[in-house]
């Protein structure tokens, strides 16, 4: 990934994440961001210095943080990290009629949000990510031929 491209998506979350804190009517402060963040946190209480960098544009937290951001915003985990997500229509017609709107929706964010992660992957683990789906494709195909050879 460029590193164009990635500062201009920390610049888009920081851009959503002040946004959402205008609206709510919170403070752009880092220490009432890590405070109320940490009030709901399970994990290690994160530093002033982490938000810091949320509210600057050099970071974005990780899915497990952005999740109780989201929280704490009132916002969808997808929106913070990756803001307005349009829907496309499907391309296959059957898959179309068989998939409600609101599931092509979730199935669209889903995928759209593991594409746009897998891009910020480093090369090493983008070829892992491929092996362990080949895998899982695999087992996949066998099981899908054993239900197909089992008598009725």
């Amino acid at each position: 990934m460029t590193t164009t491209y990635k500062n201009e998506v920390v610049l888009a979350f920081r851009a959503r994440l002040q946004k959402r804190l205008r609206e709510k009517g919170k403070t752009f402060s880092p220490t009432a961001l890590a405070r109320e963040f940490n009030l709901r946190w399970r994990g290690s209480p994160i530093s002033v210095n982490a938000t810091r960098k949320w509210l600057s544009g050099e970071a974005v937290p990780t899915l497990d943080k952005l999740s109780v951001l989201a929280n704490l915003l009132d916002v969808s985990v997808d929106w913070l990290r990756w803001g307005d997500l349009s829907v496309q229509e499907p391309v296959n017609n059957s898959y179309s009629k068989a998939v409600s709107m609101s599931q092509r929706v979730e199935i669209q964010t889903a995928e759209k949000s593991f594409a746009q992660d897998f891009i910020l992957l480093s090369p090493v683990h983008k070829r892992l990510v491929g092996a362990v789906m080949e895998v899982l494709l695999q087992e996949q195909k066998k099981s899908v031929r054993k239900t197909a050879e089992m008598p009725l």
